[in-house]
């Protein structure tokens, strides 16, 4: 599973992909990090999360943080061309 993560000021925007690239459940969530925690708790084991490197990023890496197998930040002016 890999996750793209729109982290905002109060929630972040969670977008789950499969090994095949078809869109998994995606939704809102409170930015908080219990909730955050749960998220990733609810995701298979070897998940694989990525978030835009933009305001508020570093509470969310630090919260998710050893929970998934792999953790990456993107630059925001190079995600914004992939989009």
């Amino acid at each position: 599973m890999y996750v793209g993560l729109d982290v905002h000021k109060s929630y972040v925007y969670a977008v789950p992909i499969d090994e095949t690239g078809r869109k998994c459940s995606s939704g809102r969530l409170n930015n908080d990090r219990a909730t955050l925690r749960n998220y990733v708790d609810s995701l298979p084991d070897c998940s694989k999360v990525v978030m835009e490197a933009c305001y508020g990023w570093p509470f969310v890496y630090d919260a998710l943080e050893g929970q998934v197998e792999s953790l990456a930040l993107s630059h925001p002016k190079r995600t914004k061309a992939v989009a």
